[in-house]
């Protein structure tokens, strides 16, 4: 339990770097933090229809869970 708490803690002040930089770019350029995959990739075509996924900044890529796994995904797991 400890370790998993400590983890969380150290991914936070990692983070906190990141966002500080983020949202001092954003003030100085207009960019938005949350981008569309096509935002951070203009050059590639496939991920214009793409609406399922962001880029959060030009590290992050977030990609949620959006619907429940198919059953093919789901024996692959196993």
């Amino acid at each position: 339990m400890q370790t998993a708490i400590r983890d969380a803690i150290n991914r936070r002040y990692d983070l906190i770097h990141y966002l500080y930089t983020l949202f001092e770019r954003a003030t100085h350029t207009s960019e938005p933090i949350m981008r569309a995959m096509w935002h951070e990739f203009p050059n590639d075509a496939v991920l214009y229809p793409i609406q399922s996924q962001f880029m959060f900044g030009d590290s992050y890529l977030v990609a949620p869970k959006i619907t429940e796994p198919t059953r093919e995904q789901t024996k692959a797991r196993i």
